[in-house]
């Protein structure tokens, strides 16, 4: 990590010299390990139109090219909603998202989830392990991402009973801290084995043709696909609740549905049969 992080500041700083580079996303919220993805953010004075950014990150990338580094692959994905570049080491199997945003209210709301219950942080890391290792955690190969399963895991918490955890946005979808709920689910004594069982049971009977996951609204909600952006797949829906027009999910197609599907059905049916997390967490299908 620290060798492609270096290499990174090296390319960009050739060009950008005043650039700063920032850490976000899972590493941030706790949520990492060794085999995560980095999220990085640049910023750089002076670039606020989206054109400024496509411009950018092609002068990044094209430095990247001309330094090279035989292990390191790069390619730059400009029809992002947030244009990014990403960069893959086949030595280390690691990813790296580089763009000119930091999600900063994104962060500060999942922080304050995390903050309210100390169950919270090692649920939402087993469910982002489990997804990963059934390899339905990576929105370019069309299923979802890790901030999408984070919200999935979060809307179950709203609505179980009693609800572990509130909703933290005001009617104008301002967040809400976290110290207004102290001891906010410490009705429901759940541990966290018993919460996963509760998440796949949910999740295996969403009704995602009609309802769409949003934790802007205390859970799952009707699914209105026509209000978001144009162009978004809707398929299934996880509302982004900073952005209520964004679809978390937007890169599941029909062909990748029902893998995730079945990935739901499988884990329900593996904890309810009374199986260990080590079958939950299992690559055998």
């Amino acid at each position: 990590r620290r060798t492609i992080l270096i290499f990174i500041k090296k390319c960009i700083r050739q060009i950008y010299p005043s650039a700063k580079l920032q850490l976000y996303g899972s590493t941030v919220c706790g949520l990492d390990d060794d085999t995560s993805d980095l999220d990085v953010g640049i910023t750089i004075p002076d670039s606020t139109s989206r054109r400024d950014e496509l411009k950018i990150l092609q002068r990044i990338y094209d430095v990247f090219l001309s330094i090279g580094a035989d292990h390191f692959r790069s390619f730059i994905l400009t029809k992002a909603v947030v244009p990014i570049i990403n960069i893959r080491d086949s030595l280390g199997g690691l990813e790296v998202d580089l763009s000119l945003r930091v999600p900063t209210d994104k962060l500060r709301l999942f922080r304050e989830y995390l903050a309210i219950d100390s169950r919270v942080l090692p649920y939402l890391k087993a469910i982002k392990d489990w997804s990963k290792t059934r390899e339905i955690c990576d929105s370019i190969g069309g299923f979802i991402n890790t901030f999408g399963f984070c919200c999935m895991g979060i809307a179950c918490l709203q609505v179980c009973e009693p609800p572990i955890l509130p909703n933290l946005q005001n009617d104008k979808g301002q967040i809400v801290s976290a110290s207004n709920f102290i001891d906010y689910g410490a009705s429901n004594t759940m541990d966290i084995g018993e919460m996963l069982i509760n998440f796949y049971n949910v999740i295996a009977e969403f009704d995602h043709v009609n309802e769409r996951v949003s934790i802007l609204h205390g859970g799952f909600v009707d699914k209105e696909p026509t209000k978001f952006r144009a162009g978004h797949s809707t398929v299934f829906v996880i509302e982004d609740p900073l952005d209520r027009w964004l679809n978390f999910s937007r890169h599941v197609s029909e062909s990748t549905l029902p893998k995730i599907l079945r990935e739901f059905e499988r884990a329900r049916d593996i904890l309810n049969d009374g199986l260990y997390i080590d079958a939950l967490m299992s690559k055998d299908v």
